[in-house]
């Protein structure tokens, strides 16, 4: 079955670059390393995960696609401490539970990020390997449902909705609605037939399509 299926191409990269960013935040002092500390720290931890999880691009042939990415996360993971330094970060947590409530019944999931910054205000960020022009079309379309999901399971436990984002790790870019939260961020304003419209919105729209649907399939 897909258990005993090793993945390739952008799937591959993108597990392998999720791990790698995660290794990074798991660390004590990851938010106060210096530029020449996380230099030090990069090459040994790229290299002991491509050998853990990553082994198929040392096969011969992958060398120069291999480099590509060695690269890419590089400047990635600058690119996100860069943004984190910006917004005043003092905790993140990798894969955090989330879980609530819905009409439905129960509702959980892990989200990438959760950002906290000095002012206790939280935020959200899902990280993509690819999509600037997609995910950033969800942000300005009220259609990010997955981070809206997000968001609604941590206002149930916090009483306040957090900041949403995207972050497109093969270029480093940071995509939000605005930059309330995180100053250097490639802001996507809302189109005009969703302007007024937030995160609560869409979930009242998916509460709504989810009770609809759940109607046809009682009768």
């Amino acid at each position: 079955g897909t258990l005993l299926t090793v993945p390739q191409g952008m799937q591959l990269l993108g597990t392998l670059s999720h791990r790698l960013i995660e290794c990074w935040f798991s660390l004590d002092d990851a938010l106060t390393r210096s530029g020449q500390q996380f230099d030090d720290w990069f090459g040994p931890a790229f290299s002991a995960l491509i050998a853990a999880e990553g082994s198929t691009m040392l096969l011969p042939g992958m060398g120069v696609e291999l480099e590509v990415f060695r690269q890419q996360m590089y400047q990635s993971l600058l690119a996100l401490r860069r943004h984190v330094t910006a917004a005043d970060i003092v905790k993140v947590e990798c894969e955090p539970l989330l879980e609530g409530q819905f009409t439905g019944g129960k509702l959980a999931g892990r989200a990438d990020l959760l950002l906290t910054n000095r002012a206790n205000q939280q935020a959200i960020v899902d990280m993509k390997w690819l999509g600037e022009k997609k995910y950033g079309d969800k942000l300005a379309n009220n259609s990010h449902l997955q981070l809206a999901l997000y968001g609604q399971l941590l206002q149930q436990k916090t009483g306040a909705w957090p900041k949403l984002a995207y972050f497109i790790i093969s270029s480093g870019q940071l995509i939000a609605e605005n930059a309330e939260f995180f100053p250097s961020a490639c802001v996507r304003s809302k189109q005009p037939h969703c302007a007024d419209e937030a995160a609560p919105h869409l979930w009242l729209r998916f509460l709504q399509t989810w009770r609809w649907r759940r109607q046809l399939l009682d009768s």
